[in-house]
C-alpha cells in the first residue's frame, strides 16, 4: 500500500489526473469517514442513495496533507477529492463483527486482570490485543490495560465502506464509481488474457523492441479474444475449452521447400468446424473432396429452380 500512496503522490506532483481506489483506514480517506453523520436508525445523513447500485455515496474535498516522496523530500498534496461508498448490508455485518471482537477482547482482558488466565510475555500480549493498550510497571511488574476508544471509533467508521481518490476529474460520486468499475473490468480482462499468453514478463534491450513486442502481444490478445468468443458461441457444446481449440489447430503445418514449392497439411473435420465457427476460409488445397463439397453446399448461395435437363444424344 505504501507503494500505491507514493505512486499517487508522484502522479499528483506531475500534474497527471488519476482515479484510484484507496484504503479506507489511511489519510485522507479516514478524515472524510469521520465526517459522516448518522441518524437514529444508523443511516448516513450527509450521503445520497443510488437505487441502481444500492449504495450510499458522497464526495468530499480532502484536506491538504504533507507526504514524503523520496530522499526525505516533503511535498504537499492538495486538490484531491475522496469518493466514499457504503453498502448498508456490509456495514451491518462489519459492525456486528467488530462488536463481537471488542466484547471478546474485553472478556479476555478481564480474565487477565483477575488472574484467571496467566499473562503472556508483554510483547506477545500487545500483539494479541487490538483495542487495548498495555503498560507494565518496571519495578512492580504490574500490568494495566486501557481501552482505545479512538481505535474503536475508527474501526466502526470504516464498516461497509470503500473509497476512491480522484484528481482533475469532473465527476460526481456515483459517476466516479461507474467510471472506475468500467476501467477495472477492462484491466482485469486484459491481465487475464496476458496470463493466457504468458506475457507477464518482457525481456527487451531497447525501447523499439519493447514497442514491437507490445504490439505483437496486443494483436495476439485480439486474436485470442476472437477465439474465445467463437468457442463460447459455437464450439462450446462439442469442445471443452478454448485451449482445446488451439490443440486441435496445432498439428497444422506449412512447409516451404528449397525449390520454392509449398505444402500445407490437410484439414480434418474438427479443424474445418473450427474454421466455420471463426469465419475463416480454409485453403481449398487443404481440404479433401468430401470436405470441399460440404463447404460448397454450406457457403455457396443455393440456386433456385430445377437444374436444366441434359439432352439425350443419339449416335448415328
Amino acid at each position: 500500500m505504501a507503494s500505491r500512496r507514493r505512486f499517487v503522490q508522484l502522479l499528483h506532483k506531475s500534474g497527471s489526473p488519476f482515479l484510484m481506489c484507496a484504503k479506507v483506514g489511511q489519510v485522507p480517506v479516514m478524515d472524510c469517514l469521520l465526517q459522516i453523520k448518522y441518524d437514529a436508525v444508523g443511516l448516513p445523513i450527509n450521503m445520497e442513495y443510488d437505487p441502481s447500485t444500492k449504495l450510499y455515496y458522497c464526495q468530499m474535498d480532502a484536506e491538504a496533507f504533507t507526504a514524503v516522496i523520496e530522499d526525505g523530500e516533503e511535498y504537499v498534496v492538495s486538490g484531491v477529492k475522496v469518493n466514499l461508498f457504503m453498502n448498508p448490508d456490509n456495514r451491518l455485518a462489519d459492525c456486528t463483527r467488530i462488536r463481537r471482537a471488542v466484547q471478546e477482547e474485553k472478556k479476555l482482558v478481564a480474565q487477565y486482570e483477575t488472574g484467571e488466565i496467566t499473562l503472556p510475555a508483554i510483547e506477545k500480549l500487545r500483539s494479541k490485543l487490538k483495542y487495548h493498550s498495555v503498560t507494565q510497571d518496571k519495578e512492580t511488574k504490574k500490568t494495566t490495560f486501557s481501552f482505545k476508544d479512538e481505535i474503536e471509533k475508527k474501526a466502526y467508521a470504516q464498516c461497509g465502506f470503500f473509497a476512491s481518490c480522484m484528481y482533475k476529474h469532473d465527476l460526481n460520486g456515483i459517476e466516479s464509481f461507474h467510471e472506475y468499475k468500467f476501467r477495472d473490468e477492462h484491466e482485469k480482462n486484459f491481465f487475464g488474457l496476458k496470463e493466457d499468453e504468458n506475457a507477464d514478463m518482457q525481456d527487451c534491450s531497447s525501447e523499439e523492441s519493447a514497442d514491437g513486442r507490445a504490439f505483437i502481444y496486443f494483436v495476439g490478445l485480439i486474436l485470442l479474444d476472437t477465439l474465445k468468443y467463437g468457442w463460447k458461441e459455437k464450439l462450446k457444446p462439442r469442445i471443452k475449452s478454448s485451449r482445446d481449440v488451439l490443440d486441435i489447430m496445432e498439428p497444422i503445418r506449412y512447409s516451404r521447400y528449397i525449390n520454392g514449392n509449398t505444402h500445407m497439411t490437410t484439414f480434418n473435420a474438427e479443424q474445418i468446424s473450427v474454421c466455420n465457427a471463426l469465419g475463416i476460409n480454409p485453403p481449398p488445397e487443404c481440404m479433401t473432396s468430401t470436405a470441399k463439397e460440404e463447404w460448397r453446399r454450406k457457403h455457396e448461395p443455393k440456386k433456385r429452380g430445377r437444374k436444366p435437363r441434359a439432352e439425350n444424344k443419339v449416335d448415328n
